[in-house]
């Protein structure tokens, strides 16, 4: 199964991003953290230069363009005045291969997962 891919203006053209596993473990190695972890640094606004960097190179590279056009590219893009416009593709493309709890896998509204047992209640809750 393919990531799902994100198209974004990007240098003047368009172009496509997705996160696919390989190239998710290797981030998650580079950074030393988790995809999760880093969804969570950007929706929060507390990235750094080296997660944006990394998030569109492995997104450019996992939309299809080679590994050294990738890495000049982001060289190119990234300059003062022109990060934060990077910040929420590089979020999106994060949470397009993250998923949602949307997902089809995932239990509906008053569905209980079977692999998770039910919190504890609180003696409060129960007077």
């Amino acid at each position: 199964m393919s990531a799902t891919y994100t198209i974004a203006p990007f240098l003047g053209e368009r172009r496509k991003f997705a996160l696919q596993i390989d190239e998710a473990k290797v981030l998650e190695e580079e950074l030393d953290c988790g995809v999760l972890f880093l969804e969570a640094i950007f929706r929060a606004r507390q990235q750094k230069l080296k997660q944006i960097q990394k998030i569109l190179v492995f997104g450019l590279i996992g939309g299809g363009m080679d590994e050294g056009t990738a890495i000049d590219k982001v060289e190119l893009a990234l300059e003062p005045g022109a990060i934060l416009r990077y910040v929420e593709l590089c979020h999106l493309i994060l949470v397009r291969f993250i998923g949602t709890a949307d997902d089809e896998d995932a239990p509906g509204e008053g569905e209980r997962d079977e692999n998770f047992p039910e919190p504890p209640q609180s003696e409060a809750a129960n007077p």
